[in-house]
């Protein structure tokens, strides 16, 4: 399985795009502001941050069926929702899913 940011994938052409697939996930925090900068628990954020993630491109992964081979466009974002004193930080991966076939070589390759 091939994920790339880039529309393209150099060696392959692209036979068939499927619908974007979005995966997202959020955690609570109490202060943002002192989270994000480690100012209290910096290890547990990273830690939490990293869980995330992980489970959000798990959620990402599950959502490729077998005929789909690529991903292009992939793109994983952290954004704060709700207030500065309070709320979540939203982690979302979005992509399209590509069916791929090799570039036949040319002669001399």
């Amino acid at each position: 399985m091939i994920i790339t940011t880039t529309p393209t994938i150099e060696g392959y052409d692209i036979e068939e795009y499927y619908e974007i697939i979005i995966a997202n996930n959020a955690i609570n925090v109490v202060d943002i502001s002192e989270w994000l900068f480690g100012l209290q628990n910096a290890n547990s954020a990273i830690v939490s941050m990293e869980a995330i993630k992980e489970k959000v491109m798990q959620e990402f992964r599950n959502k490729i069926k077998p005929y789909m081979n690529a991903v292009v466009g992939f793109d994983i974002r952290f954004e704060q929702v709700g207030g500065k004193s309070g709320g979540m930080i939203m982690v979302s991966a979005i992509g399209t899913p590509v069916k791929i076939k090799e570039k036949p070589k040319k002669q001399g390759e």
